[in-house]
């Protein structure tokens, strides 16, 4: 073979290499490209994906809010009274199981529930209709959040009927507050729309937990809200009064002395199982609850 042979050949070969080394860059480029585009798919769809779960738990939020809230004044409903309380008053059973006791810190560690009722509400309604008992409504829970702390819980129980959860209270500012709610009520001025001018007063019973300080497991925390409405009838009896149910001994069997203080709060009283205290006189008739 010639020099020109040899030459013509060894350009084939370097033609050929390149030729081969260029289809493997750009094969090795379109695999780099390929993996480029599908990284971005994937971020892509994980950012839609995030997105829609993003949107998923605000939308699954806002149903579990909206479950939790009364839709005519915003405030908490019973719902989230029964799913809310439990922690609280686990937290306050075992301070009171680890502390025991009777002294003035350990009597404001507790869980208060005011039951608060507007008294001859229904004539507003019938009246001057259920739009201006919607606006009565709202103006009374703007009363009851100005009084409360922030840390209170204002619900909205039913009706014209609402319960204020309220923590750590001394006995004494207990009925402080109740006189509060009362008193502001009373005074406040309703103004409807049409210019109509509505006064209200409210009847409110009271009761904590633990409802017995030395045995806080002896009656739940349902018992006691049943003890508070017990309280309320018969701050009912007398209208824009407070009354608030005490125990002063665990020695009875549960149910019965729920149910003695539920149906003969003055026999309970007069039995020293029961300390009752009122905005008025506790020298009341016996009286029987309705529920």
């Amino acid at each position: 073979m010639t020099l020109l042979h040899y030459l013509l050949f060894g350009l084939t070969v370097v033609i050929l290499l390149a030729l081969v080394w260029l289809s493997q860059r750009r094969r090795l480029s379109m695999e780099a490209d390929y993996r480029r585009r599908l990284e971005k798919e994937v971020r892509e769809r994980t950012g839609e994906l995030a997105r829609r779960n993003d949107e998923l738990k605000h939308a699954n939020d806002q149903l579990l809010e909206a479950s939790l809230t009364d839709p005519l004044t915003g405030l908490r409903n019973r719902r989230f009274l029964f799913e809310e309380i439990s922690r609280h008053v686990g937290l306050v059973r075992r301070w009171h199981e680890k502390h025991g006791g009777n002294s003035a810190e350990t009597e404001s560690f507790n869980i208060v529930l005011l039951m608060i009722d507007l008294d001859q509400f229904k004539p507003v309604n019938d009246r001057c209709g259920h739009t201006a008992g919607d606006q009565v409504l709202l103006r009374v829970r703007d009363v009851l959040k100005t009084v409360c702390r922030s840390s209170d819980f204002v619900i909205r129980w039913g009706g014209d009927e609402f319960v204020i959860v309220s923590r750590n209270v001394k006995p004494d500012a207990i009925a402080t507050l109740a006189e509060r709610v009362r008193c502001d009520i009373e005074r406040t001025v309703f103004e409807l729309d049409d210019g109509q001018i509505v006064r209200l007063t409210a009847s409110i019973g009271f009761a904590c937990f633990p409802f017995v300080l030395e045995r806080p497991e002896l009656v739940t925390w349902e018992q006691v809200l049943g003890i508070a409405d017990s309280a309320l009838y018969l701050a009912k009896k007398r209208r824009n009064a407070w009354v608030g149910y005490f125990s002063t001994t665990g020695g009875l069997e549960p149910q019965r002395l729920v149910g003695l203080i539920r149906n003969k709060p003055m026999m309970a009283r007069e039995q020293g199982l029961l300390d009752i205290r009122a905005s008025f006189s506790i020298a009341l008739p016996e009286t029987t609850d309705p529920g």
